[in-house]
Order: structure tokens, then C-alpha cells, then sequence
């Protein structure tokens, strides 16, 4: 693959061949898109700088996204095509590019590991607690660095900020399932700790990262 083409309703991933001589051609539609993962044959890691680049005009407005997947160091370009060239076909443009680079960004989110106790700000010290439970759970924290709280606390420390549910996902990566215990430990960042808080209630709860600096 050479280059994908964006357009309003379909993704073109085109290939040439003979010196372009010869293209094919392979469509997936938006719906689709979900489906289809891109394998590159780089020989090792590869710095998503260096596989994107972003070019935006003297106003920041997005003009084009270069995609560099040729081991020769040959550039593929990625661009929205058809349209009138009016304004609303420019926005169109901006907004399936932008779009495309918010799901490389997460993407790249996702790839990284979290970060280790050592690299999050020093558990606030606590020694008064309203229950054992909260000391039992706070003292996990802080002794034990895979612990359920801990680990929870690394995850919402990484991401900022995530919804209740998508917190229970990442923890149940981990190893660990929504019970009790899981809401004990985010009782304890919340309420004991306060490095974290929580707004609205229920699985679309948001849970903020609000202690030290990220």
C-alpha cells in the first residue's frame, strides 16, 4: 500500500505497480473501517513522527496529512478528495483528517505502558481513616505496587481523566473485575488521598486526575 484516500463515505487504499504503470485499488467504507488493521513492515519500533507528518497553513487550518510507509524513505500521501473546493468541502476535508489524527493519538495512547510508581508524584500521607477497610485498602496503596489501588491509580494518572466504565476496562486488563473492592480503591484516591475526583455518578462518572502534576 501507497496510499489511502479519504473521502466523505469510503477509505481507498491504492498500490502501485511498474513505475505506476499499474494501480490497484482496494475500498473500505467508513462503517467498515473498524475492521481493517494496517501492518507495517518497518524492522523494528518506529517513532509515529516519523510516520506522520501534518501540514497546516500560516492559520493552523489543516492542509494535508503525509503518511511516510516506503523503506526508502518515498512519502504516501494521505488526503480527502472530491467535493466542490467550496468552504464546506475544506471543513470536510479538516474534519475527516482531524478526526484521523485523534484516532493515531490514541492509538499511540494505548500502546504505552503506565507509567511506574516512581514516576507519579509521592503518595500523600494519611494515618487517620473512617474504617479499616479504607486503612486496609489505603495501606495496599502504598505498600504494594501492583495492588488493585495502586495500579488504579497509575491508570487514572496516565489517561487524566476517563469515564467510570472505561476505568473498570482498563482494570479489568489487569486482572481485576468490578466488585466491591475496585470501588473501595477509588474511594481511597478520592477520599483519602483527594488525588482524584469524580463528577456525575453511575459507569459515565468522569474520574479526574487532580493531585500532582502530570
Amino acid at each position: 500500500m501507497e496510499e489511502i484516500n479519504i473521502q466523505s463515505d469510503q477509505i481507498i487504499l491504492r498500490e502501485e505497480a511498474f513505475g505506476g504503470l499499474d494501480t490497484s485499488e482496494f475500498t473500505i467504507s467508513h462503517e467498515e473501517a473498524g475492521s481493517y488493521q494496517l501492518t507495517l513492515n518497518t524492522g523494528g519500533p518506529v517513532a509515529l513522527n516519523s510516520l506522520i507528518e501534518v501540514k497546516r497553513d500560516d492559520t493552523g487550518n489543516l492542509e494535508a496529512v503525509v503518511l511516510n510507509v516506503n523503506p526508502s524513505g518515498g512519502q504516501s500521501k494521505i488526503e480527502q478528495i472530491g467535493g466542490d473546493g467550496g468552504e464546506s468541502g475544506t471543513e470536510q476535508k479538516s474534519d475527516a483528517m482531524d478526526q484521523m489524527m485523534d484516532n493515531l493519538q490514541q492509538a499511540k495512547a494505548q500502546n504505552r505502558p503506565l507509567p511506574t510508581r516512581i514516576e507519579l508524584p509521592p503518595i500523600p500521607n494519611r494515618n487517620q481513616f473512617p474504617n479499616k477497610t479504607r486503612s486496609k485498602f489505603y495501606n495496599l496503596l502504598v505498600d504494594t505496587e501492583d495492588s488493585q489501588p495502586a495500579i488504579m491509580r497509575r491508570i487514572i494518572y496516565f489517561h487524566g481523566e476517563l469515564t467510570r466504565q472505561e476505568l473498570v476496562n482498563e482494570m479489568k486488563k489487569h486482572g481485576y473485575k468490578d466488585s466491591g473492592s475496585l470501588r473501595e480503591s477509588l474511594t481511597v484516591l478520592e477520599e483519602d488521598t483527594g488525588e482524584v475526583k469524580r463528577h456525575g455518578q453511575g459507569d459515565d462518572a468522569r474520574i479526574e486526575w487532580i493531585g500532582g502534576q502530570r
